[in-house]
């Protein structure tokens, strides 16, 4: 039995909570995803290499195998990927701990100030965008994202295998 199926998404009042949640960040990214997309283009660096460094800066060092798996690339396509970021400077192979035979990919600073700059920039434009909520509504929105931010998290963590992982 697998007890991550999908619920169903129209439970919530309001009809899809994922319709209302895409129409919201379309809203958003209409008028503000510019300075996320220079700040892009301006890296080089494509899609999958970009999802990487959102990887290991928020989940921490992962062996090729793993970041394979969370793209849906092969590993000798992400073994390529992690190579080109490496050579720029945004990630290293480096022994990992538990077992030497393997190495695992971290982020270095420029990989990490690289993902801090979007994250920086799309906050501005969400502020922006939600400035122009009258303010109880804004108020109501910022305690139910908190709510909900709370929930997801206990709910990954309680999702991650516990000891002897991978």
């Amino acid at each position: 039995m697998n007890k991550h199926r999908p619920r169903d998404p129209r439970s919530a009042a309001g009809g899809c909570v994922g319709r209302r949640i895409h129409e919201m960040l379309a809203l958003v990214g209409h008028s503000s995803a510019g300075q996320a997309m220079a700040i892009m283009a301006s890296s080089g660096l494509t899609m999958p290499q970009m999802v990487t460094l959102h990887i290991l800066s928020h989940a921490g060092a992962h062996p090729v195998c793993a970041i394979a798996d969370r793209l849906h690339l092969s590993r000798a396509a992400t073994s390529h990927l992690v190579d080109q970021l490496a050579r720029r400077g945004y990630v290293a192979r480096i022994e990992n701990p538990d077992d030497r035979r393997q190495k695992v990919v971290s982020i270095h600073p420029k990989g990490t100030r690289l993902v801090e700059q979007l994250i920086a920039s799309r906050q501005v434009d969400f502020e922006q965008a939600l400035s122009r909520l009258p303010a109880e509504v804004r108020r109501r929105f910022v305690r139910v994202l908190a709510d909900v931010v709370a929930h997801l998290k206990a709910a990954s963590s309680s999702d991650k295998p516990q000891g002897g992982g991978r």
